[in-house]
């Protein structure tokens, strides 16, 4: 598969970083750092379910989600789970 057609696959099934926004989602903000950290958790989540929406194989996402800051990798690679599970 060419790797436009993997991109084209990412943005077809990849939901926009705009669904980690509390405001979009209408959680309550309990203060500006719970926010941001909330925000960056879904973001992150997002990032990784892209990984995998758009790899070529799981050695080119595994590749993509160690670049992700460790604190917040565990979610990178729940994400990128979520995207092989829809790509399956």
């Amino acid at each position: 598969m060419g790797k436009r057609w993997r991109a084209l696959r990412r943005r077809i099934i990849t939901p926009s970083d705009t669904a980690a926004l509390l405001d979009v989602r209408g959680f309550h903000k309990k203060n500006p750092a719970a926010q941001e950290l909330l925000e960056t958790v879904g973001k992150t989540f997002l990032r990784g379910y892209a990984y995998a929406a758009e790899a070529s194989g799981v050695a080119q996402a595994e590749e993509n989600l160690e670049t992700v800051p460790r604190r917040f990798r565990g979610f990178a690679y729940e994400g990128a789970a979520m995207g092989y599970a829809m790509r399956d």
